[in-house]
């Protein structure tokens, strides 16, 4: 977890694929932005090279974006980009981000499942950047989110299919899985935080014709798992 911090700063940058990116902060209230910017090379730079690897104008669907760290570092790449946050916060700094720097992303305010419903979202606190937020999870704080499944949104041409994903959702993956098996199908590749419980989906996935070019270890009970086709 990214450590909470107060400072004046109206914004961030960083310097990555030889773009300038621009992070809005909240100034003078408690966020998690700055630590993330801070860290935007050195805590997964795996998914950096991954994101480098991913030819400009391809398409990637961001799943689980808080507030658009990786959003924009595609973005930065000219890749078309599409970011789903659920936490009201983290998805009011990530339109802020896409706002205030001229690359192809958009983000959506819905968490990807297994339905369509309304349902709650369990969530540690409201800061900007905050992690190990929920779905149908019960915390001392909740909030109301939509959520659908993304094959249906796919099947509806509400959305152009992505040639890459990016999946990282804090003990969801089962409920996103089920409900966006033929979408990551047709993926090129895939980058999927998958807890330990849930590693019957790198099976799956091999069985529909990927292989695993990378397992990355992000804590005792969660691993990067890229996957090629």
């Amino acid at each position: 977890m990214p450590k909470l911090r107060t400072t004046s700063d109206k914004f961030f940058t960083a310097n990555i694929y030889n773009k300038k990116i621009n992070f809005i902060n909240l100034a003078n209230q408690p966020t998690y932005i700055q630590s993330r910017v801070l860290r935007v090379k050195t805590k997964e730079p795996e998914t950096i090279n991954w994101i480098e690897s991913i030819p400009p104008q391809d398409i990637l669907f961001d799943v689980g974006a808080n507030i658009g760290i990786y959003t924009m570092c595609a973005g930065a790449r000219e890749i078309k980009t599409y970011a789903f946050e659920p936490h009201a916060g983290n998805y009011n700094i990530s339109c802020q981000n896409i706002s205030a720097n001229d690359f192809p992303c958009t983000a959506y305010c819905i968490a990807l499942s297994n339905r369509s419903a309304f349902d709650l979202l369990g969530i540690k606190n409201y800061h900007p950047g905050v992690a190990e937020n929920v779905v149908n999870e019960q915390k001392d704080i909740t909030h109301g989110v939509i959520v659908h499944d993304l094959d249906s949104l796919m099947g509806a041409n509400a959305l152009p299919q992505p040639q890459h994903m990016k999946i990282d959702i804090d003990g969801h993956e089962e409920s996103f899985y089920q409900g966006a098996k033929n979408t990551i199908a047709k993926c090129q590749s895939v980058l999927f935080e998958i807890q330990t419980q849930y590693e019957y989906i790198v099976d799956e996935l091999k069985n529909q014709g990927f292989k695993v070019v990378g397992k990355h270890k992000r804590n005792d009970n969660e691993h990067n798992f890229i996957f090629s086709k």
